[in-house]
């Protein structure tokens, strides 16, 4: 979108109407621009899955993975619990699983390009290094002078009819993450992904497992450093979504609600993947 075109139609309706955001609902009125996905409402719940029937025969259980390991899969347990695998185990798979590591090979190359070992670390060079989906994001916040708007008036010139509800999302979801968290605005949503690359890839034999989780433990600590909490990665993780989605994380059909669902009934459990510590020391136990 050229950016003359939010610029032009927030001087004509301030011109019509005086700029008044009043009973304009573009989605939600989140004033705080976070998801608060420590406070969504559970009443979409998904089937309860604490008694998954795991019959995986590999080590990779939760009884034996170090912690690190387990805050590695905690990064990735949404997409992990979308996918109905186990987030005990790397990757939320077995090795051993032929069916499974065969599927996901098949998902690496229609989603992600990815069929080797070269086309993988490129992938995972864009994410971690080269500024992946956060670089674009920037990219279009500073295109469109998104920083000429308060929140307000980035909502009432968005209810416009020129503009879909994709549109919506997309400028909402840029706007709010550079508000938040700045030049790191999405950074989470790039670094999550990557962590799931790595750890699936040790799956499938594109690395070794020492080397995926040598990839990991680099992802992580920017990770950590970044972010101050769970609730903090996710709401970037979300925010990043929604941008590369186009969708209304407030709408209970959306995969952006579902994501929120299925992150605040991970974290209630006692013994699930965001149990350990946010600030847990990420050493190399492996």
């Amino acid at each position: 979108m050229k950016k003359f075109k939010l610029i032009s139609i927030f001087i004509i309706l301030f011109l019509l109407t005086g700029c008044s955001s009043k009973n304009i609902n573009v989605f939600s009125d989140n004033t705080d621009n976070t998801y608060n996905t420590y406070n969504t409402d559970n009443k979409d719940n998904k089937d309860n899955k604490d008694n998954k029937d795991n019959t995986d025969n590999t080590d990779n259980t939760d009884n034996n993975l170090p912690d690190t390991v387990r805050w590695f899969n905690a990064t990735y347990a949404i997409l992990t619990e979308m996918n109905n695998c186990d987030y005990n185990l790397v990757g939320g798979i077995s090795p051993d699983d032929t069916f499974a590591v065969l599927s996901m090979h098949a998902s690496l190359k229609e989603y992600w390009d990815i069929v080797d070992k070269a086309t993988l670390d490129e992938q995972l060079k864009w994410l971690i290094d080269e500024g992946g989906h956060n670089k674009y994001l920037l990219e279009e916040y500073k295109y469109n002078e998104l920083s000429d708007f308060t929140r307000e008036e980035l909502i009432y010139v968005l209810s416009d009819e020129s503009f879909t509800d994709e549109d919506r999302a997309y400028y909402l979801a840029t706007y709010d993450a550079v508000e938040k968290y700045g030049e790191n605005a999405i950074v989470a949503w790039d670094l999550c992904r990557a962590m799931y690359l790595a750890a699936i890839s040790y799956v499938c034999g594109y690395y070794t497992y020492e080397e995926a989780m040598d990839i990991s433990l680099e992802i992580a600590t920017k990770l950590q450093s970044t972010y101050t909490s769970w609730d903090d990665m996710v709401n970037s993780y979300l925010y990043g979504f929604q941008f590369w989605a186009k969708e209304d994380p407030f709408n209970p059909e959306s995969e952006s609600y579902e994501r929120i669902i299925i992150y605040n009934e991970l974290k209630e459990k006692q013994d699930g993947p965001y149990s350990i510590d946010w600030n847990h020391k990420l050493i190399k136990e492996w």
